[in-house]
């Protein structure tokens, strides 16, 4: 059986200190110059990261003992800054020589982009290519008997994961549990695995001594519909061996046409390729009172198949598949403190 501690182990122990990657950086741009946050984020490895970096250096207690206001907007903006007015920031900028002139720099003048240092994001972002590769999607040899949704939420920097089991065929509660972790790795579009699978990988672990592993999860993430074919659900598939499937809010990738969208069926979702186009997923309305599609993909060791008709059975009326809806009600329960702080769910 997999050993999931020890893949919850290995997987922190190669996650990379992005919040002090960025303070790195930040200490390099010199006097009188300042640095894009899409510059500073490119440096590490993504660009995507630009948003995570704007929050931090407003939000993060350490943003105070850096040179926080040498960091600006792409076109020069000064932006916002921890203070609660870019007054300040633009204070510290004159003060070093850096004109500021309507809320705005120069950066053909005092752009600062040459940045050492390695680029951490790029390597998870090669992982999750090297996990692709490998990962299958193969039908179910046989209807499953147990179904389990997984779903974190949040309470400051403390993640807290549940997962519900559910009978297959009656769709019945048969037990729920809840892990508490730390969270170190920020959320960064496409990167949601490296903060979350740790949890996933906790409550796994928990679940197999339980003796209550599932036949299938259903993830909150995405499958291989992503823009590396590697969301959370692949990645927990291709480290563990089990069946997932990816049920997400959030459309990541692939192209539909919002006339084919409907309570019914589930409408293609797919990428152009050398071929023409490829199935990367599919999109549904959960009911008649929204237009907000919700979107599955297989995550590995199953088919588009499979993970389609699994969701439509756990359709009944609300917004997402019943087992992620209940792992979503009970991760916020939880997060909120309105369970037992203990992190054990009621058992049925």
């Amino acid at each position: 059986m997999t050993d999931f501690s020890q893949l919850e182990q290995q997987i922190q122990a190669r996650l990379p200190d992005l919040p002090s990657d960025l303070q790195q950086r930040i200490a390099q741009i010199p006097l009188g110059k300042v640095a894009t946050y899409g510059r500073i984020a490119q440096s590490l490895g993504d660009r995507l990261a630009s948003r995570w970096i704007g929050d931090w250096l407003l939000r993060s207690p350490l943003a105070t003992t850096i040179a926080a206001h040498r960091v600006v907007r792409a076109g020069g903006e000064l932006g916002l800054f921890h203070t609660g007015s870019s007054v300040d920031k633009q204070r510290l900028l004159t003060a070093e020589g850096v004109a500021v002139v309507n809320d705005r720099v120069d950066l053909s003048e005092y752009e600062f982009s040459d940045f050492a240092g390695s680029a951490p994001l790029t390597d998870l972002r090669e992982w999750q290519n090297q996990l692709a590769a490998q990962n299958r999607l193969n039908s179910l040899a046989r209807r499953p008997e147990l179904v389990a949704g997984l779903d974190i939420s949040y309470h400051g920097d403390e993640g807290v994961v549940a997962y519900v089991l559910f009978d297959y065929g009656s769709r019945e509660l048969v037990w729920s549990h809840l892990a508490r972790r730390p969270v170190f790795f920020p959320y960064i579009t496409s990167y949601l695995s490296y903060r979350e699978l740790p949890l996933h990988l906790a409550v796994l672990a928990e679940a197999a001594q339980a003796h209550r592993l599932a036949d299938v999860l259903l993830v909150d993430g995405s499958g291989v519909l992503h823009p590396r074919r590697c969301g959370i659900a692949s990645m927990l598939s291709a480290l563990t061996g089990l069946p997932t499937i990816g049920v997400t809010k959030k459309h990541l990738s692939g192209s539909f046409s919002a006339n084919d969208l409907s309570t019914e069926r589930f409408c293609d979702l797919r990428v152009a390729s050398e071929d023409g186009s490829t199935k990367w997923g599919a999109a549904i309305l959960p009911t008649k009172k929204t237009k907000r599609p919700i979107f599955v993909s297989p995550g590995g060791s199953v088919d588009f198949d499979d993970a389609e008709a699994i969701c439509a059975h756990f359709m009944v009326g609300k917004r997402l598949p019943t087992p992620i809806a209940a792992a979503d009600h009970l991760s916020r329960q939880a997060a909120s403190g309105e369970t037992n702080r203990g992190g054990r769910a009621r058992e049925q």
